[in-house]
């Protein structure tokens, strides 16, 4: 049994015997080579491990924070940039006797920052899922154009340049008349036409994963959050330790306008949407934009996707939660209890962090109606 399965976490059964518990492991691989599981190495100096998994945008990342009056971690076991951490997450009995291991493999991430702190002596290791085995995904500029092309060629081209496979789950791909990259990155090139496109991007240490939220946002429930106390049916989370909201007011639109003239005395191509039910429609504010479309259906899927860029955000939860390796960046949750807050929402982002304890705090956004 490692030293994290003795944590503070763990409670004691009538029998005297540690009944829950929440541990990890933790493995170290240097870029030259050589996997060490390093879990007993570090656990006189271990302090918490943090891994956040989020939706899209942003990269996951883990983050192993170590006690260091001594001073090793900042002089001869120093890490060095470019290696790997990996690590994995089990739990025993978390929800009862009956709940047997559970575990939570986060997989392998680079390290790219170190920092710390002195009175207390501390160090903060970080590492990201975006490996840099290949630069030229992240670092390497590049300037080229395309013609008549769709995203999904381009992110292909890309994954394939860098190693990587692409998982691409978007419904509609149409043609791009002209793509320019322009002193850029591979990413920062996928970022821009994944945010053009109203599309969503991840990019994991083997994947680059773009699709579309919308279909993520259509999916069941998985669970519901749910007010101490209420009577919400179903797979209920109701141990929440905190919650906060934010709600948006001003720049949420009931609906989207798209027009766009050819040329000069040409002809004037319109599309609108005005989502069934949303609960923005009382504002009646309208959304105007104009950007080139080739047609009608053109104009709605763009008008669509602008609506959806302004509201996405309007409605946001942050709640904490005991350790639950079940919660997921990209899952849905309903939300019971909180009164008019109450609906469903997609998770953004899930931060799990082993210290003293195990805990999980989600952040969600209100799932958007017909778009």
């Amino acid at each position: 049994m490692n030293f994290l399965s003795m944590w503070q976490s763990a409670k004691v059964s009538e029998s005297g015997k540690i009944s829950r518990r929440a541990w990890a492991e933790i493995f170290y691989t240097r870029k030259t080579g050589g996997l060490f599981d390093i879990t007993e190495d570090v656990s006189k100096y271990f302090l918490s491990l943090d891994y956040t998994d989020n939706l899209s945008d942003t990269a996951d990342d883990i983050n192993l924070t170590l006690e260091d009056m001594d001073r090793l971690w900042i002089g001869s076991y120093m890490p060095q940039m470019g290696d790997y951490l990996s690590a994995i997450i089990h739990t025993y009995a978390w929800n009862g006797l009956n709940d047997g291991e559970k575990v939570l493999d986060i997989g392998k991430f680079e390290i790219d920052n170190l920092s710390g702190e002195e009175i207390p002596t501390t160090v903060q290791i970080k590492a990201v899922s975006i490996l840099s085995d290949n630069k030229t995904l992240r670092e390497a500029k590049k300037s080229r154009s395309w013609d008549n092309i769709n995203l999904k060629k381009i992110a292909s081209d890309v994954a394939s340049a860098n190693g990587l496979t692409l998982f691409w789950d978007v419904d509609e791909d149409p043609e791009i008349d002209h793509v320019e990259q322009s002193d850029e990155s591979d990413l920062e090139l996928l970022q821009r036409l994944c945010k053009d496109a109203g599309h969503a991007l991840k990019v994991t240490a083997e994947k680059i994963i773009i699709f579309d939220e919308y279909k993520y946002e259509m999916k069941s429930p998985s669970f519901t959050f749910a007010y101490p106390g209420d009577s919400a049916g179903g797979s209920v989370i109701d141990e929440i330790e905190k919650f906060t909201f934010d709600i948006k007011t001003r720049d949420v639109y009931s609906s989207c306008e798209v027009k766009y003239q050819e040329g000069k005395g040409k002809r004037v191509i319109e599309g609108s949407f005005t989502p069934p039910g949303d609960i923005f429609a009382s504002n009646g504010k309208v959304l105007s934009v104009k950007e080139s479309v080739k047609d009608e259906a053109e104009a709605v899927r763009l008008a669509k996707k602008r609506l959806r860029d302004k509201n996405k955000d309007a409605v946001k939860v942050s709640l904490t939660t005991p350790g639950n390796l079940n919660i997921a960046a990209g899952l849905t949750a309903n939300l019971s209890g909180f009164g008019k807050l109450d609906g469903k929402y997609i998770i953004t982002k899930a931060a799990h962090k082993l210290a003293d304890s195990y805990t999980t705090s989600v952040d969600l956004r209100r799932c958007l109606n017909g778009y």
